[in-house]
């Protein structure tokens, strides 16, 4: 059994919950006041009108679940002012708020147990813009002080003579005073009609054939009505309050400063006399829509509850314990044994290995051991700004991104990034594009070992058809990560030619965020390429061994040495295996023989590094936008984000 338990003026969201809850088979009781009943889970709306009913539930069951939703007021104001709040708070498993931007109003010890859930409404657009003669804009709110409910009206009374906006103003007068002021404003101006309260199915067949909807309010949860409005297919001109930002997004151009009068007339103006404009507002209203369909809050209260441990007589029988989809692009195996395609690299003047080749099963372990050295900055450096800006990288997504990761490894660092996006909206969707089976379901294995409940595809293939498989998947914002300087693998200018290819796959409001290494002093390069411990000298030698095992090769370890060298006008490092002695190496698979001089080389790996002046020009070469920069006090290593 689970209790809804819902304070004054928190019915809607109740009954909403409810259904979602249900369409889980739970079995769910509304109840306005909690006593004594028998419950597994009790979900809590407005925490201060709710304090006495928290305490009674605590105390009667210490050690069961409990949901707090903070859904208005007292997010935005009672959380402020009535400090006891907090010691609630505490009691809770689970706070659950209706729009990210709410988590900067909670103190940042709850942000871990705080989930988004966005309010579901089971309505239908209307087909494209309407075309109305008359320009009606509608106001939905009781009449409240924090509503400002008569913004609209006096705005309208400055507009100019030949507008045809008309307000159509619903909400009850929750006292005599602002039942007055309604009925006087009804009286004195034209533009404006108060229909007092009517029932919500009339309400919104009114919302439906209005061209805008205005909202005043100077603090909100996250407003029914702007949901509403918006899977209703109605454009919206909201207050630039935090609950709204977090339901319609940071770039929305539909925005007043609250109490503005003459902004708010002004942005009507231009609303109805600009058709531009209003098209605008229209598209981005409309591409919203998914993140308030009935399914997704499902998924989102079922995802909860399974994180409290549901009892599972109680729960859907839906196993979220295995929820890794692997995904092959190609029938046979992505890197048979004996198609070692850089082989013939070994029969040039200049001999050469591929260095995608590195990450067998072995040179995975090794590089993981690599990652852990003092020497290698690389990855030290760039989880540690990971770690600081990954609350504003979540920040650049008003609705939960699709996550493709390009390169899985052991997946720590995009880990980092995957725990604020759920501490902010709640649940992601992971895909991980690597070309080496085996070690990319290392990486998903460890983030569900940390993540139980993440859906994630492996997509095992080469990114660029991992990317083509994804592009069309649905509306979702994407956030392709790209880390590790892998960047650096490639020269220049096929860095700006694969960054040209992973653009073309891009969505308008993907990100790609990528890490790359900057250019530094030589020895410090040098050094971490070429370890005391000598790890990276084994992770190099590994090439030999694994052409021993796929080819046949008689490759005597002992014979070669690692080398690594910093090229300084090119800007990278240059990686090589260095042949100790004159010697023929046997590849009996292939019946081909490879002949070395002593101190030839076998170039293995580039990894370029990068000034910023060059990372502006590998941006505008590759035809990116520059969205943020980010890098260490040191200036050592860079995490760069993009956009189409």
């Amino acid at each position: 059994m689970i209790t809804l338990y819902h304070a004054p003026g928190s019915c809607s969201l109740a009954v909403k919950a409810a259904l979602a809850l249900s369409g889980l088979e739970h079995d769910v009781k509304i109840v306005t006041k909690f006593e004594k009943q028998k419950t597994e889970v009790l979900i809590v709306l407005h925490v201060w009108k709710s304090i006495q009913s928290i305490e009674n539930y605590r105390k009667k069951y210490p050690v069961s679940t409990l949901v707090i939703a903070l859904t208005g007021t007292d997010l935005y104001g009672d959380l402020r002012t009535h400090k006891n709040i907090l010691s609630k708070l505490k009691w809770a498993n689970r706070l659950v708020i209706l729009q990210p931007f709410g988590l900067d109003e909670i103190p940042h010890r709850f942000h871990s147990k705080t989930r988004v859930i966005y309010q579901s409404n089971r309505l239908k657009s209307h087909a494209g813009l309407k075309q109305t003669q008359k320009f009606k804009i509608c106001v939905m709110g009781h009449l409240r002080d924090v509503k400002d409910p008569f913004r609209t009206a006096h705005a309208v009374r400055l507009l100019p003579p030949d507008s045809k906006i008309e307000v159509i103003h619903l909400g009850n007068a929750l006292d005599k005073k602002m039942e007055m002021r309604a009925m006087e404003e009804n009286q004195l101006n034209d533009r404006y009609t108060w229909l007092g309260g009517v029932t919500r199915t009339k309400a919104l067949k009114i919302l439906k054939g209005c061209k805008l909807l205005v909202h005043t309010s100077k603090m909100e949860g996250g407003a029914n009505a702007v949901s509403e409005a918006i899977s209703l297919g109605v454009p919206v001109i909201s207050t630039k309050i935090s609950g709204s930002i977090g339901l319609l997004g940071t770039s929305y151009p539909g925005y007043f400063e609250t109490g503005n009068i003459k902004e708010l007339a002004k942005l009507l103006e231009k609303t109805e006399q600009n058709e531009s404009f209003y098209q605008l507002l229209y598209n981005h209203t409309s591409s919203l829509q998914p993140l308030f369909i009935p399914e997704r809050e499902k998924e989102s209260w079922e995802n909860l509850l399974l994180e409290v441990n549901l009892p599972k007589k109680a729960r859907n029988h839906k196993r979220y314990n295995s929820c890794l989809k692997v995904v092959k692009l190609e029938e046979k195996e992505i890197i048979p044994k004996r198609e070692f395609t850089s082989i013939s690299g070994l029969e040039k003047m200049d001999k050469r290995i591929s260095c995608e080749y590195f990450y067998d099963a072995k040179g995975s372990e090794l590089f993981e051991k690599i990652c852990k050295l003092p020497e290698y900055y690389l990855a030290r450096t760039e989880t540690t700004i990971l770690n600081k800006k990954a609350k504003q990288i979540a920040k650049l997504f008003h609705q939960p991104p699709d996550v493709v990761e390009l390169g899985s490894g052991n997946s720590v660092k995009a880990g980092i990034i995957l725990q604020e996006l759920l501490n902010r909206f709640g649940y992601v969707h992971h895909f991980s594009i690597d070309i080496s089976p085996e070690v990319q379901l290392q990486g998903c294995h460890n983030l569900l070992d940390t993540f139980p409940n993440l859906d994630i595809c492996a997509i095992s293939g080469e990114y660029l058809e991992g990317l083509d498989r994804l592009k069309m998947r649905n509306k979702k914002p994407r956030l392709i990560l790209w880390l590790g300087s892998s960047i650096g693998n490639f020269d220049r200018n096929k860095a700006v030619y694969f960054l040209k290819q992973i653009r073309n796959r891009m969505n308008i409001n993907d990100k790609l965020l990528i890490g790359i290494d900057f250019r530094k002093e030589s020895k410090l390069l040098v050094d971490a390429y070429n370890d005391s411990r000598g790890i990276t000298a084994n992770f190099n030698l590994n090439l030999l061994i694994r052409i021993n095992r796929e080819f046949e090769g008689t490759f005597e370890i002992e014979n070669f040495s690692h080398k690594a060298v910093y090229h300084k006008k090119k800007g990278r490092i240059e990686m090589y295996l260095l042949s100790n002695r004159d010697q023929t190496v046997q590849l009996e698979q292939s019946g081909k023989t490879i002949s070395f001089k002593k101190n030839e080389r076998i170039h293995t790996e580039n990894s370029y590094k990068y000034s910023y002046k060059e990372i502006e020009e590998l941006v505008e070469n590759s035809g990116l936008n520059f969205s943020h920069h980010f890098t260490d006090p040191k200036n050592w290593f860079s995490v760069n984000v993009f956009s189409k």
